[in-house]
């Protein structure tokens, strides 16, 4: 793999000065505010249209963020029992502090997940914006606000809603804190990462690929290391209280969450690569009667245990079986699997399916132009971005896929895409003056 020689173009006043610029100058703050204002609108509409205000889809975070704001116990009813560990915690005590604010209000908690959904689009302008320019960042960041997926999820009181901002605000610090190497950025990186672990701990897998950033853009080794354990630090003691109150109810050093189950879902004689048997049927309901029957007589550990066994026993008993599914799981996370769209419309799966292969035609094409054309500065946040997307689909082909665990890298695909659109057409209006045509929308004398 080729490096980026960096030594130009990182270290020179310029260029740290334009990197300022690229983030606090005031000229942004109006495009910013027009791509979040876009998501807000956008987001109101899909909620109004399928009546999220009224009957938003519920899920387990609901039931632990009232049991937090009740009975003060983060806990959930699953599969005959109780558990006490279930999940990052953050969007249920993000839940259960709305709920206190608003007497228990769903309607006020769909109010805050709406905007908080709504930064995702204002962080994706930055990523265009350093690639190509404002007009690329309003592009990128419109369009953000426009996807589909996002936009929907957004009826569902789910963490998704404030997983995307999170990841994408952690990904953006990263890039400064390599472009700055200070120790203000690695400071706020490491609180940032902190509280993104706390809602999607797959951050830790592009954390972990730090050091390859720096011998990729060949940046001063020691320095970059110090720093990046500092990250380290400071992130493992936002999530320290978490880890420690995991251990008091469970008698275990459990970092974030259980991983049995999840882990058991994608790998076992059943396993797709989803959560879906062939058939279309919840994994866990395809369990024999009598297994699943003795699996409600578990306590939650006891049910980790069993599903962290199983699993073990499959991959040790079909080793090449075990590998041939997460390579499949990696395909899913690029492409389709056969269950995709098992929760959604046939109308709006047929639209998505129909569509998504041209986006990925069009960030293949903006990953090839930045790798030809691209500067030392936009090469090495591509090469950034491209660890960012692959760290989440080699963390999700560990275990399981679906379809919305793609929609947080989805944005910065957009923004590759128009970076190629934008590019084709310049090339496009070149060639033609060339040939002495004229380029579409010139006026012929």
């Amino acid at each position: 793999m080729e490096r980026i020689s960096l030594d130009s173009s990182l270290h020179r006043a310029g260029a740290s000065q334009r990197s300022q610029e690229l983030v606090t100058s005031r000229s942004h703050w109006k495009p910013v505010a027009l791509v979040i204002l876009l998501g807000v609108v956008a987001r109101i509409a899909t909620v109004i249209l399928f009546g999220g205000f009224d009957h938003p889809v519920l899920w387990e975070y609901h039931e632990l963020a009232l049991n937090l704001l009740r009975h003060h116990e983060y806990r959930v009813e699953q599969l005959g029992t109780t558990y006490w560990i279930m999940g990052p915690p953050l969007y249920s005590f993000l839940s259960a502090g709305v709920y206190g604010l608003t007497g228990e209000s769903v309607r006020a908690l769909l109010a805050v997940q709406l905007i908080l959904s709504s930064l995702t689009p204002g962080l994706v302008y930055y990523l265009g914006l350093w690639l190509g320019g404002r007009r690329l960042g309003l592009m990128s960041g419109a369009f953000t606000a426009l996807h589909p997926g996002l936009v929907y999820y957004v009826n569902n009181l789910h963490s998704l809603n404030i997983d995307v901002p999170l990841l994408w605000g952690s990904l953006l610090a990263c890039y400064l804190w390599v472009r700055r190497q200070s120790l203000r950025w690695a400071v706020i990186t490491g609180l940032l990462v902190g509280l993104t672990l706390l809602a999607r701990s797959t951050i830790l897998v592009f954390l972990a690929t730090a050091p390859l950033w720096a011998w990729l853009g060949r940046l001063p080794l020691k320095r970059f290391l110090a720093q990046w354990l500092l990250i380290m630090f400071i992130s493992g003691l936002v999530v320290l209280p978490w880890v420690v109150r995991n251990r008091a109810v469970s008698g275990r050093w459990i970092f974030i969450q259980k991983t049995g189950e999840v882990f058991w879902r994608g790998n076992n004689p059943n396993a797709t690569g989803t959560s879906f048997t062939v058939s279309g049927t919840r994994m866990i309901d395809a369990l024999p009667p009598q297994t699943r029957a003795h699996l409600l007589t578990l306590t939650e550990m006891e049910q980790e245990d069993w599903f962290r066994e199983q699993a073990r026993t499959f991959v040790w008993a079909h080793p090449w079986r075990f590998l041939q599914i997460t390579g499949r799981k990696l395909f899913y996370f690029v492409w389709f699997a056969p269950q995709w769209g098992m929760r959604y419309s046939p109308t709006a799966t047929a639209l998505y399916k129909g569509t998504y292969p041209l986006l990925l035609l069009g960030a293949l094409g903006g990953f090839l132009w930045v790798g030809r054309f691209g500067s030392p500065e936009q090469r090495l946040l591509t090469v950034i971005v491209l660890l960012f997307y692959g760290s989440l689909a080699v963390a999700h082909a560990f275990f399981y896929v679906e379809g919305r665990h793609r929609w947080p890298v989805e944005p910065l695909m957009l923004t590759y895409a128009w970076l190629a659109l934008t590019k084709g057409w310049l090339w496009f209006g070149r060639h033609n003056r060339m040939l002495g045509k004229p380029h579409l929308g010139a006026k012929e004398g």
